[in-house]
């Protein structure tokens, strides 16, 4: 609740410092007056914009404070999650400082905030209601809000809240898959031509080096056996070959060999060579018989080569190894893809799933709301007719639509007559100012008994009334003040005598002639005065004194 608030050089405000107390407490005053003005410093508190001509002539600067006691606990929650340390035991305060220079400032609890915090902590604390606020009641958004506040049981609210967004994270699943796969599917055409093509090589190891050596040697066969038939004939011919040779110098060496010992170990060095000459003979005969020239196998060769260097330029690895290693790694690519229509299959399952579950969840939401709505109907039509409305009449449609939404499957059309239950409509289109008027005041006092509300300001919601329906909107007031603090703007005397506390807005001129705006916590006799006032005019008469006692005496 709000339990003080202090202004200080605000338009025609010097300084007020005013405290409040729980229930239900009236603001009264002259017209002009400065009643604006006070509803004008709760909104900057709440985060409204400001101009420099709120600041009061002379000034430099304004200052607008506000001790907000007992707060609810959506605020409590907010204020730790925001790291704004906040007291149980002292009150929660917001502070709005303006400067000429337009560099105006926030505090919550003496720390600096953003514009945006003051006004996200300042809603969940006072509710400020003006009859453009009551416009409200004709949208869709707050007839959902009226109902689901009044359900028996929050848990199929909370069940749907929760499938829903299973739901709707299942679908974006499942349309961000189809968009990889569709973005992917060039892409898999591509990569499936060039594994084919690499597959189809049948590509091998170090591969293209084998097969330039075999090009090189089928290219020059005879030239290669020419050259390994003399290489042959010089080693092993009778006629000076090297074999020849090394026999005769082994012989000549072994004819001494028993006249120096030491040439025994050449004499047998000389014979392993002759040998190994001999082994080496027969090898390049025997290579020299496998080389010939065949122009068809040549051909062969130098396709498979052609083919395997396209291939490597192709795909720019540097060789065959490069190519082999692209095969798999596309081949895993492939396969990944594959196995995407699985995933993709498994994805479905789990929207159907959710889907499930979420038309599950709906269909309970949509029982325990008609059943809500049966009684809000019920006791809205009851209100109204303590409202000097006695043939109004309430229904609270609970329709399905045709797309699940965050708030689920209905739609919920608040319809009103003037006139009995065989002419309704929806409100916004039959009712006037006036009787919206006073169905928003029944719905705040249905919410107030089971909600908690913040702070309510009700700005002047008594246009266009009098009379016995004040006195009766006085009494939905007085209620609600049971569960919550009310603070009502009113001219009328018959709301005013039903607060428990009264304050007047007056404005006096001082010895300059300018004018200063003040607020006062009147005492009985006081409000006994002002009531008077209000019932005779700025002349208070004896009947109207008369009157205003009965009234605060009217129980």
């Amino acid at each position: 609740m709000l339990s003080r608030l202090t202004i200080s050089n605000f338009v025609l405000i010097d300084h007020l410092s005013v405290e409040f107390t729980p229930g239900y407490t009236s603001v009264t005053g002259e017209t002009g007056a400065g009643k604006s003005l006070f509803v004008g410093a709760l909104s900057l508190l709440l985060g409204k914009r400001a101009d420099n001509g709120m600041i009061k002539q002379g000034a430099t600067r304004s200052v607008i404070e506000g001790e907000f006691s007992s707060i609810p606990q959506q605020a409590h929650e907010w204020l730790i999650l925001n790291e704004l340390i906040y007291d149980d035991e002292e009150p929660c305060l917001l502070r709005r400082e303006l400067t000429v220079s337009g560099r105006g400032r926030c505090f919550i609890n003496d720390t600096p905030v953003s514009l945006a915090q003051l006004a996200e902590l300042g809603a969940m604390l006072l509710d400020i209601h003006s009859q453009h606020q009551n416009l409200s009641l004709t949208g869709s958004s707050f007839q959902m809000r009226m109902v689901d506040k009044m359900l028996s049981t929050f848990v199929p609210l909370e069940a749907y809240a929760k499938t829903y967004k299973e739901y709707k994270e299942a679908e974006k699943a499942l349309e961000q898959l189809t968009e990889e796969i569709r973005k992917g599917k060039e892409e898999y055409d591509y990569n499936l031509f060039k594994y084919n093509e690499l597959n189809e090589a049948n590509l091998k190891e170090k591969e293209e080096i084998e097969l330039a050596e075999q090009e090189e040697q089928l290219s020059h066969a005879d030239e290669i056996k020419a050259g390994l038939f003399d290489a042959v004939s010089l080693l092993d011919s009778d006629n000076g070959g090297a074999i020849s040779l090394l026999l005769q110098a082994e012989r000549t060496l072994q004819s001494v060999v028993s006249k120096v010992s030491a040439l025994e170990e050449y004499a047998e060095r000389l014979h392993s060579c002759r040998i190994e000459l001999k082994d080496v003979c027969v090898d390049l005969g025997s290579f020299s018989d496998n080389i010939e020239a065949n122009p068809l196998l040549l051909e062969q060769v130098t396709e498979r080569l052609d083919l395997l260097n396209t291939l490597i330029q192709k795909y720019r690895v540097p060789n065959t190894q490069g190519l082999i290693q692209l095969r798999d790694t596309l081949k895993a690519q492939l396969q990944q893809h594959e196995e995407q229509d699985i995933l993709l299959q498994e994805a479905e399952q789990r929207l159907n799933e959710a889907r499930k579950s979420m038309d599950q969840a709906a269909a309970s939401l949509s029982d325990v709301r008609k059943e809500a709505a049966a009684k809000i109907a019920l006791r809205l039509t009851e209100d109204l007719h303590q409202l000097e409305m006695p043939h109004a009449h309430i229904e609270v449609a609970v329709t399905p639509v045709s797309a699940p939404t965050p708030s689920g499957y209905d739609q919920i059309t608040l319809l009103f007559g003037a006139n009995g239950k065989k002419d309704i409509h929806p409100i916004g289109e039959v009712a006037s100012g006036g009787e919206i008027a006073r169905v928003m005041l029944a719905v705040k006092a249905m919410l107030a008994e089971r909600d908690q509300l913040p702070t309510i300001l009700f700005d002047e919601i008594d246009t266009g009334v009098s009379g016995r329906v004040a006195d009766r909107m006085g009494k939905i007031l007085q209620n609600m003040g049971h569960y919550l603090q009310v603070i009502a703007i009113t001219h009328l005397p018959q709301m005013a005598a039903r607060s428990e506390a009264q304050m007047c807005i007056a404005k006096r001129y001082d010895d300059d002639n300018i004018a200063h705006t003040e607020l006062t916590l009147l005492t009985p006799q006081q409000r006994e005065d002002e009531i008077a006032r209000l019932i005779s005019g700025d002349t208070i008469t004896e009947a109207g004194r008369v009157a205003a006692r009965e009234l605060l005496n009217n129980d």
